[in-house]
């Protein structure tokens, strides 16, 4: 008798692959947009379940790793906020969002009070994007950080020449009074870090991470008792 043909075999094997692939991308999506919205509700924990399952289910979308790092940012995990930021940079990203990725990057590494990586990854950040405009008061504070006040008066005068009418030009007009002042000197001892959400008590101090949602915008400590609903 003839030999038994097999290629109805490798057609079902090829169909059912393909109905695999759209079942996980449809998963994918699923779990992205659940992530999403508990993300807007600030369920940092929750959204980080589900972008972690988005993640294992192969969804591209390029926002993905973004919203993953904010998440863990959200809960003070700046580590995994670190990690998270870079894989995603691993990826091929539209070029759009490569700004946004390497300034929330240097933000994170400023909470880790990593200041020359975080000075460094922040010129990445307008590399790319030139409207990214708070990177220049965010330097500004790190140098003022490591007491190197002609870099901190060089980068708030960029920031007031970019954006003269900003959220921070006030605040960085009076600074640069002071500063300016030949009589100026750091004051002694370990300065507040102006980027650390749980001693910072002065709204206009700094500014929160690039957000595409706007969901971290108005970011408060009590916050976290949402990101520490498991329920």
């Amino acid at each position: 008798s003839p030999p038994e043909r097999k290629y109805p075999m490798k057609k079902e094997r090829r169909a059912f692959l393909f109905f695999l692939c759209v079942f996980l991308m449809s998963a994918g999506e699923d779990f992205f947009e659940k992530g999403l919205d508990f993300y807007k509700q600030k369920r940092f924990l929750l959204a980080i379940g589900a972008f972690k399952n988005a993640v294992e289910m192969g969804n591209k979308d390029p926002r993905l790793f973004l919203l993953l790092g904010n998440s863990y940012v959200g809960i003070d995990d700046y580590d995994k906020a670190i990690e998270t930021y870079q894989k995603g940079l691993q990826g091929a990203l539209p070029m759009a969002y490569y700004g946004v990725y390497y300034f929330n990057l240097a933000y994170t590494y400023g909470l880790k009070k990593l200041y020359p990586q975080a000075i460094t990854t922040f010129d990445q950040a307008l590399a790319y994007d030139t409207n990214l405009t708070y990177a220049y008061w965010y330097k500004g504070m790190l140098y003022y950080k490591l007491r190197d006040k002609t870099n901190t008066i060089r980068e708030w005068e960029t920031y007031l020449t970019v954006n003269p009418t900003g959220p921070q030009s006030e605040n960085i007009r009076r600074a640069l009074e002071l500063l300016r002042d030949p009589n100026f000197t750091f004051p002694d001892g370990l300065v507040q870090n102006p980027m650390d959400r749980s001693t910072n008590t002065e709204p206009t101090v700094t500014e929160p991470l690039v957000d595409i949602t706007g969901a971290l915008g108005d970011y408060k400590p009590e916050d976290k008792e949402k990101a520490e609903d498991t329920s």
